[in-house]
Parts: structure tokens; sequence; C-alpha cells
């Protein structure tokens, strides 16, 4: 996604480091991602925390660099559905996520809140 504006700028580049790294990618592997973004995921097996997680953070890397595009959302749109949420979980999460700060305790009430979104559990 951070490719879909036409450029990956360096706030983006390095909150998928730091993203690859908490999921324990080397810094090589990472590179290699966005060099060659992988195709299909497949989604089904992620846990409902894992899910999202995913769309959390699909979101904060939309909002990272100031800039939102309508690729982007596009883009985040496509990937909640393919996670199991409703589109109404983006609009729910969007207005949450900072580009500079994530606040645990509102991540934790957010997390309960767009669980109502989900189809598949």
């Amino acid at each position: 996604m951070a490719g879909s504006d036409g450029s990956v700028d360096e706030i983006e580049l390095k909150l998928i480091r730091n993203l690859g790294a908490a999921h324990g990618l080397s810094e090589e592997e990472v590179a290699q991602i966005v060099r060659e973004p992988q195709g299909e995921i497949n989604y089904q097996h992620l846990t409902e925390d894992e899910r999202f997680d995913y769309l959390y953070n699909l979101v904060h890397l939309m909002k990272v660099d100031g800039e939102v595009y309508n690729q982007e959302i596009e883009f985040c749109e496509r990937i909640a559905t393919k996670l199991g949420y409703r589109l109404a979980a983006v609009y729910e999460i969007y207005p949450h996520v900072h580009p500079r700060v994530k606040i645990p305790d509102e991540i934790k009430k957010l997390r309960t809140k767009v669980s109502k979104f989900l189809t598949t559990k």
C-alpha cells in the first residue's frame, strides 16, 4: 500500500521497517518485501486479534506520511473485506489512528469496538 501513491517515502519506510522488526523480519527481508511486494495473502488463518492488528497497521501506514490518497483508502477497504470486516471498520478505525503515536489503551478499546464489524469469526 505504501507505494500505491507512486512512491514510498522515508516515514512510510520507517513504519514498514518497525512493523517488520516487530514480526521478527530482518532488515534485508523487509527491503526485499518493499522491492517485490507479495501477491495474494491468505487472511483466513489469522486470529481475530491478528486481523485487527493488520487492519490497524494498514490504516496507520496510510496516515503516517500525512497524505491520504483515494488509492490508499480503496486498498484499505479491499483488505478489510478480505480480513472479514465490513467496510465500516475502516471508517471506525480511521479517526483514532494517529500518524506519529500509538496509544495502547485507545487501541485496546478500538479493538473491542471494531470486532462488531467482523463478518467472519
